[in-house]
């Protein structure tokens, strides 16, 4: 007879999980006559090899991403997705690059012989390099149109010098860069790119740490405003006074339209966390806020 350890319990699974360099690593949440419940952890590129028990199977991705096999199919699974596998059909599972934690529960309870129906027959096929030919090629385009976003900032800080006429063209190369290339980059991302790339950043740690690349942008550009003031570089003070206020705006609208609205679906007690943070003393009940 199976000893029930079901017990109460919540909180992040990614917290709770465990991982292991040799393999996956499971911990047991709870288990009782009727079902088990794991947590599984693995780090990138580790397997659950395909196997085939006795056991029916709800999983549920919560963080990374991984490929899952359930009978013949293939599925590509990320933080948020769920599969389901009937008794005796094959499963196997795949981290991706970034690991994966997931949650099992499998009823009945598994068995000591659970993996004695693994599948050596089957392997996994070669992942598919399209993802990684797509990043390549959005940062080509990056790399086409870097220069030219350099040369605004030249730009800005030589237009007081120059004459009317030089003015004018150099004005009208940058407007045309800017409307016939940077914005139409900037739609193309927008409705083809940025709906997948969501779901992936999702699964991989979310926008919070695209954001916080911006304060990497911005506490360098600090550095070289002190280093012209240092060098007494009068000539780029424009160009580096100019793009910082720049920067800084458009990362103040990030925050405001991404993340701030995100942070009124905090729990009282990740609120008053923050709160401490921010030199802040909040009240309330056991609720979100």
């Amino acid at each position: 007879m199976i000893e029930t350890t079901m017990r109460r319990l919540a909180g992040p699974g990614t917290d709770l999980a465990e991982f292991s360099a040799d393999a996956a690593a499971k911990r047991v949440l709870g288990v009782s006559p009727g079902m088990r419940v794991v947590l599984v952890g693995l780090e990138a590129g580790q397997e659950i090899p395909a196997h085939a028990p006795d056991t029916d199977l709800a999983v549920a991705i919560l963080h990374g991403d991984a490929r899952v096999l359930i009978g013949d199919d293939l599925h590509e699974l990320r933080a948020g997705d769920v599969a389901t596998v009937p008794a005796g059909d094959v499963r196997g599972m795949e981290a991706g690059p970034v690991g994966m934690v997931a949650m099992f529960a499998s009823s009945p309870p598994p068995s000591e012989t659970h993996f004695d129906s693994v599948r050596p027959d089957l392997e996994w096929p070669q992942r598919d390099e399209v993802g990684e030919a797509i990043s390549m090629a959005v940062s080509a385009e990056h790399a086409h149109l870097r220069p030219a976003v350099e040369g605004l900032g030249e730009l800005a800080s030589e237009i007081v010098t120059m004459d009317e006429a030089e003015r004018q063209v150099r004005l009208a190369e940058a407007i045309a860069f800017l409307r016939d290339d940077l914005l139409e980059h900037s739609v193309t991302e927008e409705e083809v790119l940025y709906p997948p790339a969501e779901l992936v950043l999702r699964a991989r740690g979310g926008a919070a740490r695209a954001l916080a690349l911006g304060h990497d942008r911005i506490a360098q550009m600090v550095a070289d405003l002190e280093s012209a003031v240092e060098r007494d570089d009068v000539a780029h003070l424009p160009c580096i006074l100019y793009s910082l206020r720049a920067v800084v705006l458009l990362h103040l609208d990030q925050e405001e339209r991404v993340y701030v609205p995100a942070l009124a679906g905090a729990t009282t007690a990740e609120a008053t966390v923050m709160g401490a943070a921010l030199g802040l003393t909040l009240s309330g009940g056991d609720r979100r806020v």
